[in-house]
């Protein structure tokens, strides 16, 4: 389940992966990454963000874990946030309130993930399974 803005979405792709984290150019871990595009009223959307650094190359480090923070560039929470409601672009910059993002068991490739955004500017609603890639 996936509403933005208040609409219900068609969710048409999601991931989540490790990234290579680079810091100051030196290479100082990995970095998940969850990717959602999404379609309103035939139109395309999308959202992503980084959470957390970690040492080691492990998906089970996020399962059962829970962030609630302000957005902003900072390794140890949510960074590189981007929202696309199908008609305004938001980055980083743009959110001020609590972000709140649980990560749930993972089975079958794939990890249950709860999202809630609620800024003036824009909102999302997240509630489902995320595809792991590997």
């Amino acid at each position: 389940m996936l509403k933005v803005n208040g609409k219900i979405a068609e969710i048409k792709k999601t991931r989540f992966i490790l990234s290579k984290y680079i810091h100051n150019g030196t290479p100082s871990g990995y970095c998940g990454h969850l990717e959602v595009k999404f379609e309103i009223d035939g139109k395309d959307g999308y959202f992503d963000f980084d959470v957390d650094v970690i040492k080691d190359k492990n998906i089970f480090y996020y399962e059962n874990k829970e962030y609630c923070c302000i957005p902003e560039d900072n390794i140890k929470e949510i960074n590189y946030l981007e929202i696309f409601d199908t008609n305004t672009f938001y980055d980083i910059g743009t959110f001020f309130n609590k972000m709140t993002v649980k990560f749930k068991e993972i089975k079958n490739k794939k990890i249950h993930v709860q999202i809630m955004v609620d800024e003036t500017v824009v909102s999302l609603e997240f509630d489902d399974d995320v595809n792991i890639v590997i």
